[in-house]
């Protein structure tokens, strides 16, 4: 049996969701566990932007990856390659808010969470005209940036992109997918999509059965 998380605050709402789907044998839909490590629980994305969209959720109250230490940074490694056998997710663009004190970097909830949004790998382009503060190989480097607010990117290229991020409106990387894409849906509470969570969840599900 998983540990319970080692810092929870009941006003956070992943905080919340996480208790949900670890706790209650009849979780919101939103809240499903899909897969759970020591330090992380996959769930699909309430408001997804495209069908099979779910986040990896630090089971701790803690503001961003980078805030979670190079250890567990490698276990969300281990995490990635333990699923990489889900075809959905082959093209993946992985994408955080990683917040920091008063910065919230765009992030609507400030607890560290990594969007995983199957098929739009290519779209790492759209981040071409940010400030990078750096590129890195992989994910335990984050912890680098400790106290310093970001957007971390990761798509078709395997490279992460590290983008400083002061100042930024909520919502900021949908809001760029949006503009690319020719999409008008850049509030995820006005498309909360409940038909796309359940897609999300039966391709997991069916993938993870293949």
């Amino acid at each position: 049996m998983m540990s319970s998380p080692i810092c929870v605050d009941p006003r956070c709402v992943l905080c919340r969701a996480v208790s949900d789907a670890e706790c209650s044998s009849s979780p919101r839909l939103e809240n499903t566990r899909l897969a759970l490590s020591p330090s992380f629980i996959v769930m699909p994305c309430i408001g997804p932007f495209v069908p099979g969209h779910v986040i990896v959720v630090s089971r701790a109250h803690r503001p961003s990856f980078a805030s979670l230490g190079e250890s567990t940074l490698l276990e969300y490694e281990r995490l990635l390659e333990d699923c990489g056998g889900n075809k959905h997710y082959k093209n993946a663009l992985e994408a955080e808010h990683g917040s920091c004190n008063a910065h919230k970097a765009g992030a609507c909830v400030v607890h560290a969470h990594m969007h995983w949004l199957p098929g739009l790998g290519h779209t790492e382009t759209v981040f071409g005209n940010t400030e990078t503060i750096a590129t890195i190989k992989s994910w335990h480097e984050l912890s680098r940036f400790l106290g310093h607010p970001y957007i971390a990117i990761r798509g078709t290229s395997r490279t992460i992109r590290v983008i400083r991020a002061v100042g930024l409106p909520s919502q900021f990387i949908r809001r760029l997918l949006c503009d690319e894409l020719g999409r008008d849906d850049k509030d995820w509470r006005q498309a909360t999509r409940r038909n796309w969570v359940e897609e999300s969840i039966r391709m997991w599900q069916q993938s993870v059965g293949d």
